[in-house]
């Protein structure tokens, strides 16, 4: 019968494999059953290009006219960087910049409030300490009067206790004013502990942002 006598003097095997890459003179090809593939194939989740006469599109960035960036990486495969994702990236960074000057307002105002507490605390502590020294002199004064009850220490001990009167009065201002200074401290304190926290997250979404815009090679 008929037979084939052809000879082969080139080994075609190792240049077309059954699947898979080929390298060939620089240039990478790609097959399946034996067919050199062309144009845009997905390949292991990853797209690679391949041009008409089938070699593979490599470490090439183009941008088009809506701003959408396509890298073909050094080993081929496709990554592509939208005008929306680039957008994104900027909209985090924004919102992070927003973030840390807020939260630096409110460590500013928390630091200012625990001054003003401690200003009304030692007011208070200064206030307390002239009451008590009043008030001792006052009753030492009533002592004194019921001992030997003079004009003179009757006039003292009417002005002392009109002093005590005054600084009571006043330690209860400044006792509320304190309470109020500890509760604008708590609440700025808890404002400032929002506003790290919302800085944390802030963060987090722009280090994302800006790692899904990185052109890799």
């Amino acid at each position: 019968g008929k037979v084939d006598i052809n000879y082969l003097f080139k080994d075609y095997a190792s240049l077309i494999p059954a699947n898979g890459f080929s390298n060939q003179a620089g240039m990478t090809f790609y097959f399946v059953n034996y067919r050199k593939q062309f144009g845009l194939q997905n390949i292991g989740g990853l797209q690679f290009l391949f041009q008409p006469n089938g070699d593979m599109v490599r470490n090439v960035t183009t941008t088009d006219e809506a701003g959408n960036i396509t890298r073909y990486c050094k080993d081929g495969h496709i990554v592509v960087i939208t005008a929306q994702m680039q957008q994104a990236a900027a909209n985090a960074a924004a919102q992070l910049n927003a973030a840390q000057a807020a939260q630096a307002a409110a460590e500013a105002a928390a630091a200012q409030a625990v001054l003003q507490t401690d200003a009304a605390q030692t007011l208070t502590q200064q206030i307390a300490g002239a009451a008590a020294e009043m008030a001792t002199a006052a009753q030492t004064l009533t002592a004194q009067f019921n001992v030997a009850p003079t004009q003179e220490l009757l006039a003292q001990l009417t002005l002392t206790q009109q002093q005590c009167e005054v600084l009571n009065a006043q330690l209860v201002q400044a006792q509320q004013a304190e309470v109020a200074a500890l509760q604008n401290q708590a609440a700025l304190e808890q404002a400032m502990l929002q506003a790290q926290t919302q800085t944390a997250l802030a963060e987090q979404v722009n280090a994302a942002a800006q790692a899904a815009i990185v052109i890799p090679d």
